[in-house]
């Protein structure tokens, strides 16, 4: 495949018919554009000639890059980027406002939907893009690098300031060699069991580990459940009941070699009586997760939460559209939803300390409580359909 600009279609020859004769005059041709370095031979052959290239999408971990060949009729950066729109690394209103090149250093300036976009990512995802597009383009015209621009401006978003030019993107996972050697441990054996917790009309359900392949570890975790699951009815030193003829039950929303995340909800006689939390484990790494563990589902969360990206309430009682109309008269920033979130979840080494919120897994996706009260009881569970696995 020939790389290098093609451009727009002139016109070759135009014939007009004088008179009533039968005579043909031939005009002069208008003169197209050359590129340095090409003929306007080598264009005529170029256009309308289908061309393959190589297209960088984010992989399905969301972490870093693959990429296919497909083919195009012609090789634009108009065509480009509607196959990156296609696999999702620019979005559908995105557009090319002007497109150079010079020797191997490209300039590509695109439309304000295309900023939009991608102040709607995380870290993670704001690389995935960024790598999609600058790979894609610098592989196709054979190119070294290439500066990015919004309607003529620097493009900057949350996390960077793009000011100078871009190039060759790695396309594995940034933590890809981390991620392996953590994942080729063994991961702790285990089975699972109910214990129940009976006092003055209250009863709490709660999991144990058993037959734990780590017998001190199973007694830490136990230890920790069990506080847990009790004290959020029952303060053990002073034996004070919060709620009256209440129930904790729970649920086991992962429960794999990787991950196990419990889910536990109380319930009452009185309808406010309605609270959620949860605790997980990491089976591999042998250590309670917590969601400042997850730095680019929590960045890409953030980002979601502040831009009205996607997510999803789980609550029966209360949808998408009525959470956003709470949260409208707060409207937290990101760095006040990062600096809230960076206090989820239970310390193993403090259970003194209560959480602002907590998070588990479900389905591979992160899923967040957020301790807020409304009409579906004092919390909100979302799922961010991020995935951290």
């Amino acid at each position: 495949m020939k790389k290098g600009y093609v451009p727009g279609i002139g016109l070759l020859l135009l014939l007009a018919v004088t008179g009533c004769t039968n005579t043909i005059e031939e005009t002069k041709p208008l003169p197209m554009p050359v590129v340095e370095g090409e003929t306007q031979e080598d264009e005529i052959q170029e256009i309308n000639q289908a061309v393959s290239v190589t297209i960088y999408y984010g992989n399905a971990q969301a972490d870093g890059l693959e990429k296919k060949e497909v083919e195009i009729s012609a090789l634009t950066p108009e065509n480009l980027v509607g196959q990156l729109s296609v696999m999702n690394v620019v979005s559908i209103d995105t557009k090319v406002n002007s497109f150079t090149q010079e020797g191997t250093a490209l300039k590509l300036d695109l439309s304000k939907g295309f900023v939009s976009y991608l102040n709607m990512m995380g870290t993670s995802g704001e690389y995935i893009v960024m790598g999609g597009i600058v790979n894609t383009f610098l592989d196709a015209y054979d190119a070294e690098n290439i500066l990015i621009t919004v309607e003529g401006g620097v493009l900057e978003t949350g996390h960077a300031s793009y000011e100078a030019p871009l190039t060759f993107f790695e396309t594995g996972s940034a933590n890809e060699s981390e991620e392996e050697d953590s994942r080729a441990k063994e991961p702790v054996k285990y089975r699972l069991t109910d214990e129940t917790y009976q006092k003055d009309g209250v009863t709490i359900y709660y999991p144990q580990f058993v037959d734990m392949s780590d017998s001190e570890l199973e007694k830490e975790w136990n230890e920790m459940i069990r506080k847990i699951a009790i004290e959020s009815i029952i303060a053990e030193d002073t034996e004070d009941i919060a709620y009256v003829d209440c129930k904790v039950d729970y649920e086991i929303a992962s429960c794999d070699t990787e991950f196990v995340s419990f889910v536990f909800r109380i319930t009452g006689a009185e309808p406010e009586v309605r609270d959620t939390f949860a605790i997980s484990f990491d089976m591999v790494d042998r250590k309670v997760v917590r969601l400042s563990d997850w730095k680019d589902a929590l960045d890409e969360t953030v980002g979601n939460l502040t831009n009205r990206g996607y997510y999803k309430i789980l609550n029966k009682d209360i949808d998408r559209e009525e959470f956003d109309e709470i949260m409208k008269p707060v409207s937290p920033s990101a760095d006040e939803y990062r600096e809230e979130f960076m206090q989820y979840d239970y310390d193993s080494t403090d259970l003194t300390r209560r959480p602002y919120g907590t998070s588990y897994i479900k389905d591979g996706n992160l899923v967040i409580i957020m301790d807020m009260k409304t009409a579906a009881g004092n919390t909100v569970e979302i799922d961010t359909g991020i995935r951290v696995r």
